[in-house]
C-alpha cells in the first residue's frame, strides 16, 4: 500500500476552497483540515505560502489543521 505523503493540487485547491467558505461562513463550520500521513516540509511550505495568499487576499489570518496519521 502506497501512502500519500504530499499535497497535491487537488488538495490544494480543495482546501483554497474550504478557506473562502470558512471566511464567509464564520463560525458555523469548522476550520479547514487536511488528514495526511506524514506531511512533508515542501508540502508543509505549499500550505503555508497559500495560507500567506490568503491573508494578503483579504487581511485575514487562516490557520489549517494538519493531522498526520501514518506510523
Amino acid at each position: 500500500m502506497k501512502f500519500k505523503s504530499d499535497v497535491s493540487s487537488a488538495d490544494l485547491d480543495q482546501l483554497w476552497r474550504d478557506m473562502q467558505d470558512y471566511d464567509q461562513r464564520r463560525g458555523q463550520r469548522p476550520p479547514p483540515h487536511l488528514i495526511i500521513p506524514k506531511l512533508n516540509p515542501a508540502s508543509e511550505r505549499s500550505l503555508a505560502h497559500m495560507v500567506a495568499i490568503f491573508r494578503q487576499l483579504t487581511g485575514r489570518s487562516m490557520k489549517i489543521t494538519v493531522r498526520e496519521t501514518g506510523p
